[in-house]
């Protein structure tokens, strides 16, 4: 497995950020904006790895509050 770049986590966090901001606006759609972009920068598998704790944390955020 290859080590992230510096850019290529920054470019990460502001796709999970993007696709929490739809996640927020629509109630859905989280896994299907970030995961599909996420797997542009790595393999599928680690794009998969890489949504599935934000995925948890939007949707036990969105629990919570409602």
């Amino acid at each position: 497995m290859e080590a992230f770049l510096l850019n290529e986590i920054l470019i990460a966090l502001l796709i999970v950020t993007l696709a929490g901001l739809v996640h927020g606006t629509f109630g859905l759609g989280f896994p299907m904006v970030a995961t599909p972009v996420l797997a542009l920068l790595t393999d599928v598998q680690t794009a998969i790895l890489l949504t599935l704790a934000p995925n948890i944390a939007v949707n036990l955020w969105s629990m919570l509050r409602g």
